[in-house]
């Protein structure tokens, strides 16, 4: 796992960046249009907890509610800035596989919990990015009473200021 997250985190810390103001100033101020998770607002002033909401978010669905798995990601553009939003919704969504097959026939959804993240260091802030991570679990659970494996993802953000607070600018997920 150490090999295989560092090269995911330099790709993130290798990635073209242009902002106008740093995360080392004061955090921005949320506004009005804070995104909401689950009912709840998110503090978008607390980039960790964007971090941890976007994790979740994408990996939250519903069989029977949603197309596809993409539906979860277009949904998560909440916690994005407007060029990833604006990346993710172009994108074609993708086919269901073997997986939500198998997850549909038991009418799914899934549980999601967030964790902190404890595992090989983080690229350090820069002028323009904050680096944040978190462990996402998830178990699909099956309204027929059917309960999936449970999986543990590693989400990896950077988060830049934006005038509504902290957003996800890019991610890896392992």
């Amino acid at each position: 796992m150490t090999h295989t997250c560092r090269l995911v985190l330099t790709g993130i810390a290798t990635a073209a960046a242009v902002a106008a103001c740093s995360p080392r100033s004061a955090p921005p101020t949320p506004s009005s249009t804070a995104p909401t998770y689950i009912g709840a607002p998110i503090d978008s002033r607390d980039p960790d907890r964007v971090c941890q909401a976007f994790g979740e978010a994408i990996h939250r669905i519903d069989t029977t509610r949603d197309a596809g798995p993409t539906d979860a990601y277009r949904r998560a553009t909440v916690f994005m800035d407007a060029a990833l939003a604006a990346t993710v919704n172009r994108q074609p969504s993708v086919p269901p596989g073997s997986q939500w097959r198998r997850w549909a026939a038991h009418r799914a959804y899934t549980e999601v919990r967030a964790g902190p993240y404890a595992g090989d260091a983080l690229p350090e802030p820069t002028d323009t990015d904050l680096y944040h991570a978190a462990v996402i679990t998830v178990q699909p659970v099956g309204r027929d009473g059917w309960r999936g494996p449970t999986e543990h993802h590693i989400v990896m953000c950077r988060l830049r200021p934006t005038e509504t607070g902290w957003r996800v600018n890019a991610y890896e997920t392992e």
